[in-house]
């Protein structure tokens, strides 16, 4: 991909050449790159929140990225309703808006952090459905990370579920809080970090 960008500017024209920072990948490399690369870090994402640690290890690495290419670092996350991958319990609801929430205001809240792609809805694994609330609390995060999650998830739930409100965002709660608690385990390895199953 460096070459590709050289190529770039050799050529004289306005482009950027984006690059995801994967797995083994995810670390600045030592060798020098070109102004015109823009950097997108993967990460867990939001359920980062549920292993101790995780999201200051996650801040480091994108402020390491910054300071690498000079510039703000763009995320790659998961929204996905995990029930495959490491910890692969069928029929479980991979669910935390508030963890969203307080995970891109986190981010927002340092100067390293440009925007996000949001994987989300895989038919296979997620439907939009189960991510409609992550997505509308991350977007709204997004426009304006001075707002509450927790006052964007009883507005949903208000809005979605008028006087069922209370017991659903209760049970939403519930789910986030079990969640969580299933993706505390959390370990590096050569290929990026695991979750390990409960059992």
């Amino acid at each position: 991909f460096i070459l590709i960008a050289n190529q770039i500017v050799i050529a004289n024209v306005s482009y950027h050449k984006a690059q995801m920072a994967y797995e083994k990948y995810r670390f600045p490399p030592k060798v020098k790159l070109p102004d015109n690369v823009i950097v997108q870090v993967a990460s867990t994402g939001p359920w980062a929140l549920g292993a101790k640690g995780t999201i200051e290890r996650y801040m480091q690495l994108l402020k390491e990225w910054k300071k690498k290419i000079g510039k703000k670092v763009w995320t790659w996350n998961y929204l996905l309703n995990y029930t495959h991958g490491t910890i692969g319990i069928k029929g479980t609801i991979g669910f935390a808006p508030k963890a969203t929430g307080k995970y891109y205001k986190t981010l927002a809240s340092d100067n390293t952090f440009a925007g996000a792609f949001l994987e989300c809805g895989r038919s296979k694994y997620a439907s939009f459905i189960v991510s409609s609330l992550e997505l509308y609390l991350a977007t709204r995060i997004f426009w304006d990370n001075s707002l509450d999650p927790e006052k964007i998830v009883s507005e949903y739930c208000q809005l979605m579920f008028g006087p069922a409100a209370p017991e659903v965002k209760q049970f939403f709660d519930e789910i986030e809080k079990l969640h969580l608690a299933m993706r505390s385990k959390t370990y590096e390895t050569d290929i990026g970090p695991r979750t390990s199953r409960p059992t």
